[in-house]
């Protein structure tokens, strides 16, 4: 695999539980490969 200098950036669309226990947990283990910029949701308690 080919190491990037910048990190790849990442959006999350949908705040259900997914993000909580698979996307939060793999971007929080990659934080040189992987930048999260935004992150949408219905209500913005969940974002």
């Amino acid at each position: 695999m080919t190491k990037h200098k910048t990190p790849l950036r990442v959006a999350i669309i949908g705040t259900g539980r997914r993000s909580d226990y698979l996307y939060g947990p793999i971007i929080r283990a990659l934080p040189a490969e992987v930048e999260l910029v935004a992150v949408w949701g219905r209500s913005e308690e969940s974002a």
